[in-house]
């Protein structure tokens, strides 16, 4: 009788063996799981953080070329002008460069607005 309960204490260590074997290998294949997770997530990471330098450089190019078509310049007095159109503060001005002045800016502003 004690050789019996011998022999299922060494099936229980066995059976339990197995066990632990199989979770040892799962315990594996998760950590080789996250491995390849964590190198796809760098390379996403990295491609972001490219994509962002190309989408600022961009940006910095558009608003270059923006400040290129629509020249604003200091004048006196806190008065600028925008492509040689003075922008006025009063209404002593002819209506067609007021007109056009604050169509430059507002198209500006505008396209200043989409970029940043």
């Amino acid at each position: 009788e004690s050789k019996s309960c011998s022999n299922a204490s060494i099936f229980f260590s066995l059976k339990e063996m197995q066990k632990l074997s199989s979770l040892s290998e799962l315990n594996d294949d998760i950590n080789d799981e996250i491995n390849l997770i964590q190198r796809k997530v760098k390379t996403e990471e990295d491609q972001l953080s490219r994509t962002e330098f190309l989408l600022e450089a961009r940006r910095i190019k558009i608003l270059k070329d923006l400040r290129e078509i629509y020249p604003i310049q200091a004048l006196y007095n806190d008065r600028y002008a925008i492509r040689g159109l003075e922008l006025p503060s009063d209404m002593n001005f002819v209506d067609d460069h007021v007109s056009s002045a604050l169509g430059f800016t507002c198209h500006l502003v505008y396209m200043c607005s989409k970029y940043l």
